[in-house]
């Protein structure tokens, strides 16, 4: 059984029944805390401990009604959680119906969302339904899986009913409408909490046994809920409504990847599957679309880019930017959870490329230069957030992915980035350190990552392809990942990014991997590591001065690293072999 309803299950039904149908008795503290702060201050705490009070006894309420009338029908039977489920489920059906009916009237008025809002019984009626589907997932699946187009069709039809608002922050709508149209500010707790509740619906859906074998109509149930409930909010203009839809779609991404991993196999890996493939080709169609409309200088787009004289077409870009800004965001907590998502890693990394590449043209109508440079400096420092989860080996988050294909990317992905370097130096300037910073930490992750894999593909007889490929790249980019990573903090001049990029580099010297590179005793290694050693000794010239203190830790580092084991601590410590290439070296 799932830890989802284990934890639901190890408290008995009656207690929760119990607990929503008693209200809330906070009003008390809340009141006697506020007797002794100023009159100003007592009337807004009195306030806001009120509609504390109010919501908990609308609860109360609403489920001792819906108690009431399942009792009245069935006397005599204690209320089971698949009864008041079904209750809860077509309570909140008909709130949506009055809701569409009584648009026109509302928006005749001042509309008021904050009153409509906190009055209607829809918050408190998915309060009570979000309390009941672990229940029901768990004790009546075959129920849950039949009522779950219905649970879907409501929630949907409440973010659907709910106002709009216009976007005064500029910041784009609810649903990527681009529409410059948002949620009212009053309907943000709803949303949230129906947001909150369609997580824990397609929680309970994903973990019932026998719905992999339901047919596509729950499959396509799935995708609506979870597209238009929760990742339509992404780029939604308020903070907490984004920050609600990243975390469901979180949580829902860590289930799915441990159910295709634990079920892959056994018939039931097929739902695990359908939320992460949903989301990498959501955000390939948001990267594609951004670069489509933003990349490329023929000159269809240099027409196309002529025409644009209308006043709004700098709030478009803008959007467009945002938009990816928010997407980016997400990703960068979720995408090694995706396996599919080295796919949805290349569109990045093409992103990334042609972020750098661009170039700031006058003639570019709706933004001004220094406005595309910014946007393009963001989406840059964006995307290398998103990837470093998967390119670091020490990142927090553990990759479902395929180890062989994600470290080819990152060779492909570190041969880009070297190629990108003068883009990179030509479009940041001595204030920009953020971006050369994201860089030098996605050279130096990429360079450890690849070096311990080739480490272990040495003392592996049965290596691959793949991996002698690697071994034999890592001499030829990581003298110019030296180069690259010195000439780097020289532009950056004497900065705390120029102490941050020293530290990374101190790191990769200093990590066994390296130090197991330099006792390799061939023609490759070695000239790799004079190369390497050579490119650290520029920094001892005048043009680094202003940056000596950050440049002799990493030069005392190297020194450390080169002579680590020449003096051995007990006989036998230095193989022959070892002694050999060191001498050499030293020499």
């Amino acid at each position: 059984m799932d830890d989802f309803e284990l934890g639901h299950e190890a408290t008995p039904f009656d207690e929760v029944l119990q607990s929503l149908c008693t209200p809330s008795s906070s009003s008390s503290s809340s009141s006697s805390s506020s007797s002794s702060a100023s009159s100003k201050s007592k009337h807004s705490k009195h306030s806001k401990s009120n509609h504390i009070q109010k919501s908990d006894a609308k609860t109360a309420a609403v489920a001792s009604a819906l108690v009431e009338v399942i009792q009245e029908k069935m006397p005599n039977v204690p209320v089971s959680p698949a009864a008041l489920f079904a209750s809860t489920l077509n309570a909140l059906t008909s709130t949506i119906t009055n809701d569409n009916d009584n648009d026109n009237d509302s928006s005749m008025g001042d509309n008021d969302s904050n009153s409509n809002s906190n009055d209607g019984p829809q918050g408190a009626l998915l309060e009570i339904l979000s309390t009941t589907i672990p229940y029901i997932s768990a004790s009546n699946p075959n129920l849950y899986l039949h009522q779950f187009p219905s649970v879907s069709r409501a929630l949907r039809g409440i973010v659907t009913s709910l106002p709009f608002a216009t976007d005064h922050d500029g910041l784009g709508g609810s649903g990527g409408s681009g529409s410059g149209m948002s949620r009212s500010t009053g309907w943000n707790a709803l949303l949230r909490s129906t947001i909150r509740t369609a997580s824990i619906a397609l929680h309970g859906i994903l973990v019932v046994d026998n719905a992999s074998g339901s047919g596509s109509a729950v499959e396509k149930e799935i995708l609506k809920l979870f597209h238009g409930v929760i990742v339509m909010q992404f780029d939604d203009s308020r903070a907490k409504v984004r920050r609600s839809a990243h975390s469901a779609a979180l949580e829902l991404l860590h289930l799915s990847a441990s159910a295709d991993l634990d079920l892959e196999g056994n018939g039931k890996g097929k739902m695990g599957r359908i939320l992460p493939r949903h989301m990498v080709e959501y955000a390939g169609h948001i990267i594609s679309s951004f670069m489509n409309n933003n990349g490329g200088g023929g000159e269809d787009s240099k027409k196309k880019k002529k025409q644009k004289k209308s006043a709004g077409s700098n709030f478009a870009q803008r959007e467009k930017v945002v938009r990816l800004l928010h997407l980016l965001s997400f990703l960068q907590s979720c995408l090694p959870l995706l396996k599919e998502g080295l796919t949805l890693a290349k569109s990045m990394l093409s992103l990334l490329q042609a972020s750098l590449t661009s170039s700031s043209s006058s003639s570019t109508v709706g933004s001004t230069v220094g406005q595309q440079k910014e946007n393009q400096i963001m989406v840059c420092n964006a995307t290398f957030s998103a990837l470093l989860p998967l390119l670091d080996t020490n990142s927090e988050m553990d990759s479902v992915g395929d180890k062989d294909q994600e470290e080819a990317f990152c060779a492909q992905a570190w041969a880009v980035l070297l190629q990108s370097h003068v883009h990179l130096s030509a479009l940041t300037s001595e204030t920009d350190g953020e971006a050369r910073l994201y860089y030098t930490r996605a050279i130096v992750a990429i360079a450890l990552r690849l070096l311990e894999s080739s480490n272990s593909s040495d003392n592996d007889s049965d290596s691959d392809n793949d991996s002698e490929v690697i071994s034999a790249l890592i001499p030829k980019l990581l003298p110019m990942s030296f180069t690259t990573l010195v000439n780097n903090m020289k532009h950056e001049g004497a900065t705390a990014s120029t102490a941050s990029m020293g530290a990374e580099m101190t790191r990769l010297i200093r990590s066994p991997a390296f130090k197991s590179l330099m006792m390799v005793n061939n023609n490759d290694s070695s000239g790799c590591v004079d190369s390497c050693i050579a490119t650290l000794g520029n920094m001892m010239q005048i043009s680094h001065r202003t940056q000596w203190d950050i440049c002799f830790p990493i030069l005392s580092a190297m020194v450390t690293s080169v002579t680590h084991g020449m003096v051995p601590v007990s006989p036998g410590t230095v193989t022959e072999e070892q002694l050999e290439g060191m001498k050499q070296r030293v020499t």
